[in-house]
């Protein structure tokens, strides 16, 4: 089966280079929204798909004319017709280990280099390219057939082209005889010429009938007798035309999105053999959780030996949780727009942070949080600074992560190790030095509030006294007023000043508010709790004066 082992890019929209070696099988690209995702995959559409598309000067990077859009795609595991026929021979390079050499030698696998070169004139030209042919030998593209043998096909949003028989459907290459074909639409053609009756259409009647007569009035002997009829130049059923219909005869082109792109998904799968390649944009796209596990398994997601070599993008979590590490690669795109696809599948700890973090993924960012509080925190800030017209995390493309306590180093340090900018917002009481140490050097973020000061002892530590009853109030709200009295009681707080302490605390209280607050079941330990708090009790419109709470928000 045809693959390819290697994609180079220059100077191809986003991309002002881009250089790599997918896998066999499954490949997913993900990452951050304008990183380039799917420039690579109408990269490889372009290329080796079946559209040869118009330039215009918005295809060069940055709009810079001047040095030509350059696309390679090298293909190995050749069928023979391309191996053994002698016009490819000079075109014929070797493949090992990642490096393409421009001649076979021993150990190397032969393979094939596609280029496509657009310059300043915007006029596209696709050849098989050595560096041993001159250039000017250079433009002998593959033939047609041959092509075909090594194409790739996309799914995209519009997918009803592949539930009828066009020259780039699906169904047309399961057709076992596609020749005959030609002959069901021209018999179709006369049919439909054959059937149409003028008694069907008495209102075109008059006109023919004067038409009859100003021929006789202008002596036109050749239409005293003219008819309606349809036209066999007009009337053209052409391929499209036979398309897959229900059992009611809506056709199947009339299915929702999700459905469309299912079983437009599937049939290419049983068409392996005759595709080798599949593109498919956002695998998610109008499909629930549970088809896109079924489209995603039928495509061979699990399956031990690959059937196709797969391209797919995705914004999804739920497509993450699916896939391994093994066939997932993390896209980044530097200040000078030179791309990279790195490999996660041999990182320590990303197989765990897939399964529990896969929308972390997703950003070029993420902030893990000890738990839910620190969650919490982090979301009410923002919602508020969001609702105040300000910038939210969402623009710097930074996600949270639940650090789950005893696991936040680990997780930091795995997600560090597969090439994430990540912060890690802690309790002071979770300090462990060793891995701190080792996480700051490598460029991380540690957010934490004083040393061995918990979030409950500087909430009550720094809050004006006058918002704490407001503090409580949602605490008794979302808790209920039952459970916090019980841990104010735990913490010493008798009956008759509990009424006191929630209306008008004291600094004496703070302490004793602090403890009865905190522990495994804390008021604030419930991301809704916390967000609740962060927004209308943290924010910066309210907590004026600054102090070390506001300090560690600030920084964040």
């Amino acid at each position: 089966m045809p693959e390819i082992r290697n994609l180079s890019i220059r100077n191809f929209r986003g991309i002002a280079y881009l250089d790599w070696d997918p896998h066999p099988g499954m490949n997913a690209i993900i990452g951050p929204g304008d990183s380039c995702k799917t420039t690579i995959l109408e990269a490889l559409d372009l290329v080796i798909g079946s559209r040869r598309g118009s330039f215009t000067d918005a295809d060069f990077h940055q709009l810079n004319t001047g040095d030509p859009i350059v696309i390679d795609v090298t293909i190995g595991d050749l069928p023979k017709e391309v191996l053994n026929l002698e016009a490819y021979i000079r075109f014929l390079r070797g493949y090992l280990w990642g490096l393409v050499f421009d001649e076979p030698r021993d150990g190397t696998e032969p393979v094939i280099t596609v280029r496509l070169k657009v310059g300043e004139d915007c006029e596209p030209t696709w050849c098989l390219f050595s560096e041993r042919v001159d250039p000017a030998d250079l433009p002998r593209d593959i033939r047609g057939d041959h092509r075909a043998l090594i194409s790739a096909q996309r799914i995209g949003a519009n997918v009803g082209q592949h539930l009828a028989w066009g020259p780039r459907s699906v169904l047309t290459r399961l057709s076992e005889k596609r020749d005959g074909l030609a002959a069901v639409l021209a018999k179709a053609n006369r049919a439909a010429r054959q059937d149409f009756r003028i008694e069907d259409a008495e209102d075109l009647r008059p006109a023919v009938n004067s038409a009859r007569t100003v021929a006789k009035d202008m002596a036109v002997a050749g239409a005293l007798d003219a008819e309606a009829a349809l036209d066999a130049r007009a009337v053209n059923v052409s391929n499209g035309a036979i398309a897959l219909h229900d059992g009611r005869g809506v056709p199947l082109r009339a299915l929702g999105i999700g459905s469309s792109r299912l079983l437009a998904a599937g049939l290419q799968a049983a068409a392996a053999a005759a595709i080798p390649i599949l593109l498919l944009d956002e695998a998610e796209h109008g499909l629930e959780p549970h088809r896109i596990a079924r489209m995603l398994q039928h495509l061979g997601s699990k399956a031990e030996c690959a059937a196709q070599q797969i391209f797919l993008t995705t914004h999804s979590p739920v497509v993450l949780r699916e896939l391994s590490a093994e066939q997932l690669w993390v896209v980044r795109r530097s200040a000078d727009d030179v791309v990279k696809l790195h490999d996660i599948s041999g990182i320590e700890g990303a197989k765990g942070l897939l399964r529990s973090h896969p929308e972390a993924f997703l950003s070029p960012t993420v902030l893990i949080c000890e738990g839910a509080t620190e969650i919490g925190l982090c979301r009410g800030i923002d919602i508020y600074e969001t609702g105040q017209g300000k910038e939210g995390m969402a623009l710097y493309g930074v996600s949270l992560a639940d650090g789950t306590g005893t696991n936040q180093w680990k997780t930091a340090c795995d997600f560090q190790r597969v090439g994430f900018r990540v912060g890690l917002f802690r309790d002071s009481d979770a300090a462990v030095p060793a891995l701190e140490g080792e996480f700051l050097q490598k460029g991380g973020t540690v957010f934490a509030w004083r040393e061995d000061q918990s979030f409950e002892d500087e909430l009550f530590a720094c809050l004006p006294l006058s918002l704490i009853p407001k503090a409580i109030q949602i605490a008794d709200r979302l808790r209920s007023i039952e459970t916090v009295n019980e841990s104010l009681g735990s913490a010493g707080v008798r009956k008759e000043d509990r009424d006191r302490i929630r209306t008008k605390p004291t600094d004496a209280d703070r302490r004793t508010l602090a403890k009865a607050s905190g522990g495994k079941r804390g008021w604030f330990k419930r991301i809704d709790i916390a967000e609740d708090l962060a927004r209308s009790v943290l924010n910066v419109d309210v907590m004026t004066d600054k102090c070390s709470l506001t300090d560690v928000i600030d920084a964040i």
